[in-house]
């Protein structure tokens, strides 16, 4: 992401060092260039820009859940709430309410999973579920982020992780913690 920010400030999903792996995407996951093609004809002409920056989104929220505090790469918030502003913020408005259910089950995943409890968080979800069509465990663009982050979005992995005690600690909601972890997290 830097490299590509310092080559193409204003438009980095379009430089050279997202090219490769857009390519092996598309190459890789069944339906992804008919999705480019439709996303252009009804949403806009940047797929991969749309890609890269719900990347972006469940980056934030991995680094965050790994740090134990808000790492942002997409907005300039800070603080103790800013990943639920950063959520509230990309799923309110209209280029993400088709992800909601993706970037919830995303969250639900991680140690942040707490944040789905908050009242402004729940409500712009269910109301982008209630209005907008979701991307959902078969869809390509899903299909790109369990590819990018299979410990949280692909449930064998995820499950073959945890069995081996492997999953890492960000990807662990409470549910998933074994009983001395979640005492130590309240």
């Amino acid at each position: 992401m830097k490299l590509a920010r310092q080559e193409r400030p204003n438009s980095p999903e379009y430089s050279k060092h997202y090219e490769d792996v857009w390519s092996d995407m598309k190459a890789g996951i069944p339906g992804l260039w008919e999705w480019e093609r439709d996303f252009l004809v009804r949403r806009s002409n940047r797929a991969r820009s749309h890609t890269a920056v719900l990347y972006t989104i469940l980056c934030s929220v991995a680094h965050s859940a790994a740090a134990g505090r808000s790492i942002l790469h997409i907005t300039k918030l800070s603080g103790e709430s800013a990943v639920l502003s950063m959520l509230n913020s990309k799923l309110s408005g209209a280029d993400f309410k088709h992800c909601a259910s993706l970037i919830e089950a995303f969250v639900g995943s991680t140690s942040l999973s707490y944040l789905l409890e908050k009242d402004s968080l729940r409500r712009i979800i269910s109301e982008a579920k209630q209005c907008e069509v979701q991307v959902d465990q078969d869809h390509p663009l899903w299909r790109v982020m369990a590819r990018l982050f299979p410990e949280v979005m692909d449930g064998l992995v995820r499950a073959e992780l945890a069995d081996l005690g492997q999953l890492p600690a960000w990807a662990m909601s409470p549910s998933c913690m074994p009983i001395t972890d979640v005492e130590a997290a309240k």
